[in-house]
């Protein structure tokens, strides 16, 4: 449970606060940027396990994995976002859970009863992201029969997205600092 939830906490900081509108438009463009992303999710992950290199082919694997999957969905899920957006989030949770299971050997450097609010709190900006997703495709389907105001889902469109990226790094920020206190 505990090194589940420490790759769902990385893979959380990785995917939504710390892939910012720069580095999004970089993995839209090409396999760079791509990379860089990728490269974004193996770092966090080595500062959150002790003794990383020790397990350096799984955080290499990671990589790969994640590479591959956000690779997949740029190129085939475009419209609407949202399916697309919840089956790239889906493989990326299984796939931590496959890297749980293939590697027992990892230790975490935070507990689990740090682990469990963080990821909690991590979880706020996808979200945040998965809401600013559904309205955008709202937006774009005319929205015939909306769910909700046509008002409320253009607010969505324009703010949710900057919402969770600022929740995002305040959320960051609270969990460096108080993560540091835990471990030292």
């Amino acid at each position: 449970m505990t090194i589940f939830l420490t790759l769902l906490l990385a893979h959380l900081l990785g995917d939504f606060p710390l892939q910012t509108n720069r580095i999004f438009r970089m993995k839209v463009q090409g396999p760079k940027g791509l990379a860089l992303h990728a490269a974004i999710h193996v770092l966090v992950t080595a500062l959150l396990i002790q003794n990383f290199w020790q397990v350096w082919p799984t955080l290499f694997i990671l990589g790969i994995l994640h590479y591959l999957t956000d690779w997949a969905k740029l190129r085939y899920a475009n419209d609407p976002l949202t399916p697309g957006f919840i089956l790239d989030q889906a493989i990326h949770v299984l796939t931590l859970a496959l890297l749980t299971m293939l590697t027992p050997q990892i230790i975490p450097v935070l507990p689990l009863w740090f682990l469990i609010p963080a990821a909690g709190l991590a979880l706020i900006p996808a979200l945040l992201t998965f809401a600013y997703v559904w309205a955008s495709d709202q937006c774009r389907a005319n929205m015939s029969r909306p769910i909700l105001s046509t008002a409320t889902i253009q607010w969505a469109c324009t703010q949710l997205l900057p919402l969770s990226q600022k929740t995002g790094w305040v959320i960051v920020a609270m969990l460096v600092a108080v993560g540091l206190l835990v471990v030292t």
